[in-house]
């Protein structure tokens, strides 16, 4: 896996500060493009979907403001905080929702592969999970995402 330097500094640091929580966490988004080997791709920042027990106990920890994330028409979650203290900005989520046909639902994810970075551990969701994440966001960087996943041997 080849992520540019910024990329892998900023999943490493993420990893760091994710190490001690108690329930599952999953990098989505570009970055968990880029962890499959999908490229080339532009990952401008990380994303983070984690659980409200640990997204309390991190965000803290990182001294990060836990406030609800703003719904924007096509997602929200309980908590929502950015960490600009890399070199790209970690988006974190908690309890991320979706809508579809005027419909919050959950965003629940049911694989976790692990990848190694600089020593450290990452989970995202396998490729096929975050294909049909992509699927379901719909948006037009999302099917992207897809299709360079799709691509992939």
């Amino acid at each position: 896996m080849n992520l540019e330097a910024d990329l892998r500094e900023t999943l490493r640091e993420v990893a760091r500060a994710m190490a001690d929580a108690k329930g599952d966490w999953w990098i989505i988004g570009s970055a968990a493009a880029a962890l499959h080997g999908a490229g080339p791709i532009v990952v401008k920042d990380v994303d983070v979907l984690l659980g409200l027990d640990d997204a309390r106990r991190v965000l803290a920890r990182l001294g990060l403001p836990a406030s609800p994330g703003l719904p924007d028409g096509k997602f929200h979650s309980a908590l929502f905080a950015t960490w600009r203290d890399n070199p790209l900005d970690v988006e974190f989520m908690a309890d991320l929702k979706l809508c579809h046909d005027g419909k919050w639902l959950p965003v629940s994810l049911r694989t976790r592969q692990a990848f190694g970075i600089a020593g450290e551990v990452l989970h995202a969701p396998d490729r096929e999970e975050l294909m049909a994440l992509f699927a379901s966001f719909g948006r037009p960087k999302d099917i992207a995402r897809l299709r360079l996943l799709h691509a992939l041997p």
